[in-house]
Parts: C-alpha cells; sequence; structure tokens
C-alpha cells in the first residue's frame, strides 16, 4: 500500500507488483551469472524467469536490416511512408 511504500526490499510505487524466485540472504556474493548481489530478492531468478520474466524481456519490437529479406521488423509490422 500506499502507506508501507510498496514493499520491503524494493520499496517505491514503481516495483509495486514485482516478482522473484529466490532470496539470497549473504550480505554480498555472485549470482550465477557472476554479476554482483547483495542481499534481496534476485533479479533473475529459478523458473520464474522462464515463463513470466521471459514474456516481459521478449515484448519487443526490432527492425534490422537482414542482408537476405531485407528491412524487417520482428514481433512488429514495418510501415514505410516517405521518408520514414
Amino acid at each position: 500500500t500506499a502507506e508501507t511504500d510498496y514493499g520491503y526490499w524494493y520499496p517505491g510505487k514503481a516495483n509495486d507488483g514485482a516478482a522473484a524466485g529466490g532470496f539470497e540472504p549473504a550480505p554480498t556474493g555472485l549470482t550465477w551469472l557472476d554479476q554482483p548481489h547483495h542481499r534481496s530478492a534476485w533479479y533473475y531468478a529459478c523458473e520464474i524467469d522462464l515463463g513470466f520474466c521471459g514474456a516481459l524481456r521478449s515484448a519487443a519490437t526490432i527492425v534490422a536490416d537482414d542482408p537476405i529479406f531485407g528491412r524487417i521488423a520482428y514481433g512488429g509490422t514495418l510501415r514505410e511512408d516517405d521518408q520514414t
């Protein structure tokens, strides 16, 4: 709630509804990806990253100049008008 600043480990309205699948009790350490980590919920965590977080990270549209297919949009629709 607003009265509790929306959480304990990562307070603030921007973090309301955050998800994690693990917790690191040590004050400092490295994740399994050799990233520095401090005591709190993991920012990359077990099975939750395979589905929920994976879907969030893939919710993107990428425009590329493919050497075979030309300009193409992955995950979207490409429309070219005049010079844009």
